[in-house]
């Protein structure tokens, strides 16, 4: 019996390198470590309640949605400064 055939593939595409049951493979690098953070859903928390104050004439909500959006800005900048001065902290070899 014949081997399957090669798939077809566009001209425009290099030739693919599959894997055979022979070869031997390596595991990808380990992506590099995240940090979840509530910034963008305090944010948006801010962001509605702020636009909930307009659409809808309440002073409480559009006040308490304004305070929310200021500490979730607040938030993100904290954190990317704090990234900031991790990263220039860091030595040369180690920056990304």
């Amino acid at each position: 019996m014949p081997a399957d055939p090669e798939p077809p593939q566009h001209p425009a595409l290099p030739p693919a390198a599959a894997l055979t049951p022979g070869d031997d493979w390596t595991t990808p690098e380990a992506l590099p470590e995240t940090k979840n953070t509530p910034a963008p859903l305090i944010t948006a928390v801010g962001v509605t309640l702020a636009a909930l104050g307009l659409v809808w004439p309440s002073v409480p909500a559009g006040v308490v949605g304004l305070v929310v959006l200021l500490a979730g800005v607040l938030m993100w900048l904290l954190e990317g400064l704090a990234s900031w001065r991790a990263w220039v902290e860091a030595h040369p070899e180690e920056r990304p």
